[in-house]
Parts: C-alpha cells; structure tokens; sequence
C-alpha cells in the first residue's frame, strides 16, 4: 500500500494572469474560455509518484499586487508555491518580486519549494518578458513556461516537483 502524503500548494501572482486557468486545465484537463475573477478556489488532486501517493490541495488565490498583505492561512501549513506571471505583462513579473520577498519574511529561515512560472506563453506575439530577463530575476526556483489555453506544458510538471 502506497505512503499518502498530503501537500498544501498556494498559487500566486498579479490578476489576470492565468492562475485560474492553469490550476483547472492541471485538475481538469481543459481550459476555462470564460473570466471571473478569483476570491479563492481550492482544487484537489491525487498524484502518484514512485511508490507514494500525494493528496494535492492547490489553493487559488485572487490577484496581488505589490502592496497585498499575505495572509496567514497562505503561510502556515503550506509546503509549497507556485508564482505565476502572464509573459504579456512586464508588471505581473514584476510583482512576483514582491512576493517572493513576503513569502521569504513569512517563513523566516524555514525554505519552502517555489515555482516560477510564465504563463500565456502561447500568445508569444504580444510577449513582454522574455527567457532571458526572467532567468536573470530568478533567485533559487524552478522555472517553467505554460500556456493554459494550448495546454502547453501544463502537466503535473509544475507542482510534482512541490510535492517531493
């Protein structure tokens, strides 16, 4: 009988830039055409990895900014993050700077696993942020790009690596 863990994931980022649409089409498997903004959704899903089994709770939040007070409940308990920006937004980059920041002061000392991740990467002709500036920005996280709509690279390949 496999070992069952759960894990606690919060998805972050600026508003409008996917994260809706990347934690449903990970559950899902589909894209959401519609917007409505985000108070906060959880989604749930069972991973197996190896011999162990992974009860996935992601937590999708409405949109910071800059100036956002993180809660505690985005704090305490989390084993992991995943920061999404739109590539069409330099802003929505530049806001994850900020919350990286919040996210190191909350949990002081303890390192909590964090995923960097561009998402819109499919609506490449209206791209603001590159590869090469977001790789210049990274501090110690696990880069990917995604595109919710194509369903490119929006496999388990963002949150496995939170899972372990």
């Amino acid at each position: 009988m496999p070992l069952v863990r759960y894990r606690k994931v919060v998805i972050l980022g600026y508003r409008s830039v996917g994260k809706t649409s990347l934690a449903h089409q990970f559950v899902e498997g589909e894209f959401v055409e519609g917007y409505d903004p985000t108070v906060e959704n959880t989604y749930s899903k069972i991973l197996t990895l190896g011999k162990d089994e992974f009860h996935l709770h992601l937590v999708d939040t409405a949109g910071q900014d800059e100036y956002s007070i993180l809660p505690y409940s985005f704090i305490i308990g989390v084993h992991g993050y995943v920061l999404v920006y739109s590539v069409t937004s330099l802003h929505s980059f530049q806001v994850i700077e900020s919350l990286y920041q919040k996210l190191h002061e909350g949990h002081g000392k303890t390192r909590v696993p964090v995923v960097l991740v561009g998402n819109k990467a499919d609506l490449s002709p209206e791209r603001y942020v590159n590869l090469c500036y977001s790789g210049q920005k990274e501090v110690s996280w696990t880069r990917n790009q995604s595109g919710s709509h194509s369903g490119f690279a929006t496999d388990s390949s963002h949150f496995t690596s939170l899972c372990l």
